[in-house]
C-alpha cells in the first residue's frame, strides 16, 4: 500500500515537471525577438529629414539595429543608417526624389536576429512646369515679359479671348501624377507685352477634387496653390478683358516623388 503511494506521487510530480516543461517553452516562444518600424510620416522632403520610430522586443545582449533601403534594379537591401542598440526615435536624412521601401535589421557580430516589416517611403521634391512641358503637356514657347516693375520668366505663355467666366484650357495632362501640390504663378498683358488693363485668373481642374482658382490684378504676378491628388488635370486660364488680344503668362513649381512628376 505503501509502495503504491510512492508511485502515484512519483507519478504526480513527473506531471507537474512536464507541464512546467510545456509552459517554460511556451513562455520562450512567446518571447521571439522582435522589431518593427514605422515613420512618423512617410512623405517627406527629398534630402531633407525624416523621422524613424523603431520598437524592439527581446532582443539578445549585443544587438545592432540597421535602417537598411532597396536600391538597384534587383531591390538589393542596403544599409542606411546605423540606428545603434536600442528602440528609439531617430532623425535622419531624407533621400533623393523617388519612393522607397525601408526596414529595420538587428543583427550581432555573429548573426542577424530579425529584421522589421517593410515600409515604403514617399520623398518629394521639386519638378517645374517646364519638365510637365518637356514630357507630357503642349505648351508654347517660353521666355521673359515686364509685369509692372517685374522681369517675369514664363515657361508657357497663350492669347486668348475667353473673358472671365468662361475658360480656356492652356494644358491637359491626362495620365495620373506622383504629385502632392503645385504653387503656380501667371500675369497678364496686353499683346506685343504692354501693360495689362484686365484681371487675369487660372484654375486646375482635377478628376477627383473640386477645382483651384486664383486671379491677379492688372500688372501683377498671381500665385495659385493647389493641393494635387495624384490624378490627371487641367489647366484655364481667363482675363477679365473682352478684346482677343490678352496674352497670359504661366509657369511654377510641382512637389513629386518622381523627377519627371510621372
Amino acid at each position: 500500500m505503501r509502495a503504491g503511494r510512492i508511485l502515484t506521487a512519483a507519478a504526480s510530480l513527473g506531471l507537474a515537471l512536464g507541464a512546467l516543461a510545456c509552459t517554460s517553452a511556451s513562455a520562450q516562444a512567446s518571447t521571439k525577438p522582435s522589431v518593427s518600424l514605422k515613420f512618423a510620416t512617410n512623405k517627406v522632403t527629398a534630402s531633407k529629414t525624416m523621422t524613424v520610430d523603431v520598437s524592439t522586443k527581446d532582443l539578445p545582449r549585443g544587438t545592432t539595429l540597421y535602417l537598411q533601403w532597396q536600391v538597384g534594379s534587383k531591390h538589393v537591401w542596403t544599409r542606411y543608417r546605423v540606428l545603434g542598440s536600442t528602440a528609439g526615435t531617430s532623425v535622419v536624412k531624407a533621400p533623393d526624389i523617388g519612393k522607397y521601401e525601408f526596414r529595420v535589421l538587428a543583427s550581432t557580430k555573429k548573426a542577424t536576429v530579425t529584421s522589421s516589416s517593410d515600409e515604403v517611403l514617399y520623398s518629394y521634391g521639386t519638378v517645374t512646369l517646364t519638365d510637365f512641358c518637356n514630357e507630357a503637356i503642349q505648351c508654347n514657347d517660353s521666355g521673359n515679359v515686364q509685369i509692372g516693375s517685374t522681369d517675369y520668366t514664363y515657361a508657357e505663355y497663350w492669347n486668348t479671348s475667353d473673358t472671365y467666366p468662361q475658360w480656356g484650357e492652356a494644358a491637359n495632362l491626362a495620365q495620373n501624377t506622383s504629385c502632392r501640390s503645385a504653387t503656380l504663378t501667371f500675369a497678364g498683358s496686353g499683346d506685343f507685352d504692354g501693360a495689362a488693363s484686365f484681371v487675369t485668373y487660372e484654375k486646375i481642374v482635377q478628376t477627383k477634387s473640386q477645382a483651384t482658382q486664383a486671379s491677379t490684378a492688372p500688372n501683377t504676378i498671381g500665385t495659385l496653390t493647389v493641393t494635387l491628388d495624384g490624378g490627371p488635370w487641367i489647366q484655364d486660364i481667363s482675363t477679365s478683358d473682352t478684346g482677343i488680344n490678352a496674352n497670359v503668362y504661366l509657369n511654377g513649381t510641382f512637389s513629386c516623388y518622381t523627377p519627371t512628376g510621372l
